[in-house]
């Protein structure tokens, strides 16, 4: 019996001490450095992972273009993540998207996403801030 890429990537978790669960939509959702992130596996079962820290950052109405540039440089400085401001254009959101060969391959880049995805936040604030300073 085969697992599904959600199986395989939750007993993944599992296995590397964290303790994943299954929100009511159906997500992986995790704590991580006390934040909350999700993963959602392709749909087509293709080996390729969405991690998402959702609405970390709030935007002010009059700051809107700051924070789009700040995504726009930001998507061009590090490949792997994606920021960008939600439909309602009043929160920031970022992925960390991958694809995975195997069970080790999975866990590898599971790891190395955390690790990315734990400092976005602060990428985010720190390009804000250069945006800010050079108004």
């Amino acid at each position: 019996m085969t697992m599904t890429s959600k199986e395989m990537i939750f007993e993944t978790l599992k296995r590397m001490g964290y303790n994943p669960e299954i929100d009511e939509d159906g997500d992986i959702m995790m704590y991580y450095q006390m934040k909350i992130i999700y993963l959602f596996p392709s749909r087509d079962e293709d080996s390729y992972i969405c991690m998402m820290l959702p609405k970390f950052y709030e935007v002010a109405e009059e700051r809107e273009s700051a924070v789009l540039a700040a995504c726009n440089k930001l998507n061009r400085d590090i490949r792997i993540v994606k920021y960008y401001m939600d439909d309602d254009f009043k929160s920031v959101t970022a992925t960390c998207e991958f694809f995975y060969n195997d069970n080790e391959s999975l866990e590898c880049f599971l790891e190395k996403s955390l690790g990315i995805i734990a400092v976005v936040r602060t990428l985010f604030k720190r390009e804000m801030a250069e945006l800010l300073k050079a108004e």
